[in-house]
C-alpha cells in the first residue's frame, strides 16, 4: 500500500465515521427531547441508539486494525 493509498482510507474512515456519529448524534438527542418533555422513551429507541452506537464502535476498531497492521506490514 502506498502512503496514497494510506491517505485516501484514512480520508474515507473519517467521512464513514462522521457520517455515522452524526446519525448517532441525531438519535441520542431525540431520545433527550423525549426524556425533557417527560414522553415515555421507547426501550427500543434505546436499543436501535445502543446498536449504533456498538456498530460504529466496532468499525471504528476494524479500522485502526486495519491500518496499524498495513504499517506494520510498511516497516
Amino acid at each position: 500500500m502506498t502512503i496514497s493509498e494510506l491517505k485516501t482510507a484514512v480520508y474515507q474512515l473519517r467521512e464513514i465515521v462522521s457520517r455515522q456519529s452524526t446519525m448517532v448524534e441525531n438519535q441520542f438527542n431525540q431520545i433527550q427531547l423525549l426524556k425533557h418533555s417527560n414522553q415515555q422513551i421507547p426501550p427500543a429507541q434505546f436499543f436501535a441508539l445502543s446498536a449504533k452506537i456498538e456498530g460504529l464502535n466496532s468499525k471504528f476498531l476494524l479500522l485502526k486494525m486495519e491500518d496499524n497492521a498495513k504499517l506494520k506490514s510498511k516497516q
